[in-house]
């Protein structure tokens, strides 16, 4: 209980990019040139939802709706 899990999340995820792997949870984003933002490819991404939310992350949309307001 000491480790938020959006935090291991996120974790797992860069580590997995950063050694030329997918994400598994879809927590990392690009934003393209005209201001819309994608998640990065996504390992299983049929049951990525699921993933996210077992650790209480928001949807996939719903992330990138909250990036694309704050641009």
């Amino acid at each position: 209980d000491e480790v938020d899990p959006t935090n291991l999340a996120r974790t797992i995820d860069r580590v997995r990019i950063l050694n030329g792997k997918l994400q598994y949870y879809g927590t990392h984003f690009r934003q393209n040139p005209d201001g819309t933002y994608q998640v990065l490819p996504i390992e299983d991404e049929e049951h990525a939802e699921e993933r996210r939310a077992s650790v209480g992350l928001p949807t996939i949309e719903d992330q990138i709706k909250k990036y694309e307001s704050k641009t």
